[in-house]
């Protein structure tokens, strides 16, 4: 049984706030931001807690597994799970998938006015004038879709691996960076966002970070 919605919406905010002391959620002027958008679905008896396991379903190369396995399971611990070592000691399993597409280009075209000295040796007292003349430019922009997909499910039996999904929530990004490690943080903050507050509406969220890209 889900708790009261005041309660939800305290342990919601303490949640948020927690996080804010591991993610930067001050921006300023000059700090890049990642500009989310999160939807979730889940069953009208889910409840953000239990005993979870994180399952490697998708072949994730080990190295890589474990660099994104520790950040989401601080973010399982501080919502209200209990992350397990192994299956067999779980109620839940959580599997997570992270995907960047091959990117669309976009050609900007435009032209500016620049200013131009204009030189005449008929003058020798003022030999240098100046003018404005229109110069164009053109340059491509790549921009990648990045997401982050997640799912929890009941733990039917795992020595059939036989699960019954109960959740499912998707983090999308855009952007000129193509390497997800380097918006993970940001993707993965906005995930938790109000991580079961809103089933099937969509959370826009701009985070702020750094991104060495």
């Amino acid at each position: 049984m889900r708790p009261p919605i005041m309660m939800r919406r305290i342990n919601v905010v303490l949640i948020f706030f927690t996080i804010c002391l591991l993610s930067s959620c001050a921006t300023s002027p000059s700090q890049p931001t990642v500009l989310t958008n999160t939807t979730a679905f889940f069953d009208d008896n889910y409840s953000s807690s239990g005993r979870i396991y994180l399952k490697n379903k998708y072949q994730i190369p080990k190295p890589m597994f474990e660099f994104y396995n520790q950040k989401i399971a601080k973010y399982l611990s501080l919502t209200g799970f209990e992350v397990m070592a192994e299956e067999n000691q779980a109620d839940r399993i959580l599997t997570f998938k992270l995907e960047v597409d091959d990117g669309t280009t976009t050609t900007n075209t435009g032209s500016y006015s620049a200013v131009v000295p204009n030189y005449n040796p008929y003058n020798p007292a003022n030999p240098i004038s100046y003018g404005t003349a229109e110069r164009a430019y053109s340059y491509n922009i790549t921009t990648f879709k990045r997401a982050f997909k997640l799912d929890i499910s009941n733990i039917i039996n795992s020595l059939t691996q036989e699960y019954e999904p109960i959740f499912t929530a998707v983090t999308t990004s855009n952007g000129s960076c193509n390497n997800i490690s380097e918006v993970f943080d940001e993707m993965l903050f906005a995930m938790f966002n109000n991580f079961d507050s809103a089933n099937g509406q969509n959370r826009k969220l701009n985070v702020a970070g750094e991104v060495n890209c």
